[in-house]
């Protein structure tokens, strides 16, 4: 269980995420404080709630099927393809085919969404995923006529997805697509 968040700003997406992760038992692992989130290569970050053996199949296989002048079309029909075909030979499909998890994709200042059975959406100004996203997206639209910087307002979608949702934890971690790394955020409330 999780929370995933993307949200465009100017010339770039920023991507927040929290560190909990199920096991293989469906269990939270508690201890386990990587992001849910990585950036595949400059100018392109992804997010996954769900299955852990997902975000390590884009890590470690599919990184080349992501490129910095992809859209929706390109993911549908370059990324998603290679994404299943992955899945199922490592039989994380369910038996209808779908996977458990949803995926959250920043490409330089686009952000797109691919739920358990492949579909991608591209969104307008903002997205989430996982358990506590109808918290985060909230957060977003309450604080759009807020004066705050946008890196905070992902930074609070989270935390808000925490605050509500026990399958969230507390730790914060943020990057944008101009970034090298995820970096542990923290505003000391």
């Amino acid at each position: 269980m999780s929370v995933i968040v993307a949200i465009k700003d100017d010339d770039k997406v920023i991507m927040a995420c929290d560190t909990r992760m199920s096991n293989d038992y469906g269990y939270e692992d508690s201890y386990n404080s990587r992001p849910k989130a990585i950036i595949v290569k400059k100018g392109i970050l992804v997010g996954v709630s769900g299955c852990l053996g997902v975000l390590d199949i884009i890590s470690t296989s599919l990184k080349d099927y992501l490129s910095e002048n992809m859209s929706r079309i390109d993911i549908a029909f370059k990324f998603i393809p290679a994404l299943r075909e992955k899945l199922e030979n490592t039989c994380l499909l369910d038996s209808d085919g779908y996977m458990e998890s949803s995926i959250l994709i920043a490409i330089r200042n686009k952000i797109y969404e691919i739920c358990g059975n492949f579909d991608v959406s591209e969104k307008d100004e903002y997205g989430a995923i996982g358990i506590g996203k109808n918290c985060a997206l909230g957060s977003f639209y309450t604080s759009k006529d807020v004066s705050v910087s946008q890196i905070t307002r992902a930074y609070y979608a989270v935390k808000s997805a925490g605050n509500f949702m026990l399958g969230v934890s507390p730790e914060v971690f943020v990057a944008s697509t101009k970034d090298n790394n995820f970096h542990r955020m923290d505003l000391g409330e």
